[in-house]
């Protein structure tokens, strides 16, 4: 068993999550496991994943939203031996190295709510997680004011968080059914002395707002726009 476990929320648009299992196949190293939570999709996703090779899965049989997946994920971490959980949707390619980046920032503050730095379309609420506002020269971490969170499309917490849970193996407000979820345990774990931090130097690449903001996008202009977002990294 690694040290964090990866839980990838799916409904349907399996080819957002083909792409992103390719992103992790092609890192250098895995120090997760994956986990799958299925909103009862039609498209044969949880056939895919299990053939692709992903152990850990949840097979809803109704839909019942973000939130509830969240919670199914955190039951499932919470009854293992995981130090780390990272929620991630299923449109978000990795970045080399973005995982063990934050996975060491939870070690280090594990009183802590830490996601990473993205392209602009994929946060477009949230500039604060913005890649271009960061050069090699800025801080490698970020720490947000309260009322300010980092974005629910990928971040990560660690055990610690199991002591606020809001009911047994519960950590999210299930009335948020699909929205707000972090924004609440943001505010919720503030007074607990968790604070919500960014690290600069864990990138991923969210693609789905991408994609719906223009019309007639292919994969394939992801994938282009991604390989030119890891140059921007480097420079």
């Amino acid at each position: 068993m690694h040290p964090s476990l990866i839980a990838i929320t799916t409904f349907n648009q399996l080819e957002y999550t083909r792409q992103m299992l390719e992103s992790i196949r092609a890192l250098p190293t895995k120090p997760f496991d994956l986990l799958l939570v299925d909103d009862a999709s039609s498209d044969d996703t949880v056939a895919f994943v299990r053939e692709w090779g992903v152990k850990h899965i949840i097979a809803k049989e109704a839909p019942g939203g973000v939130t509830d997946s969240w919670n199914k994920a955190y039951a499932y971490f919470k009854a293992g031996a995981w130090q780390n959980l990272f929620l991630a949707n299923n449109d978000v390619l990795l970045g080399p190295q973005a995982i063990e980046i934050m996975a060491d920032l939870l070690t280090q503050r594990p009183q802590s709510i830490v996601g990473p730095v993205c392209n602009p379309e994929g946060a477009p609420y949230n500039q604060e997680q913005w890649i271009t506002n960061y050069t090699p020269e800025s801080p490698a971490v970020i720490e947000l004011p309260e009322g300010l969170n980092v974005n629910g499309f990928f971040f990560g917490v660690q055990r610690s968080v199991i002591a606020y849970e809001i009911a047994p193996a519960m950590l999210f407000d299930p009335q948020n059914l699909n929205y707000h979820n972090e924004e609440e345990l943001a505010g919720r774990l503030y007074p607990h002395g968790f604070r919500s931090l960014i690290a600069t130097r864990a990138v991923l690449f969210h693609y789905k707002n991408r994609s719906f903001q223009i019309a007639d996008r292919t994969t394939q202009d992801n994938l282009n726009d991604y390989a030119a977002f890891l140059q921007h990294r480097e420079a």
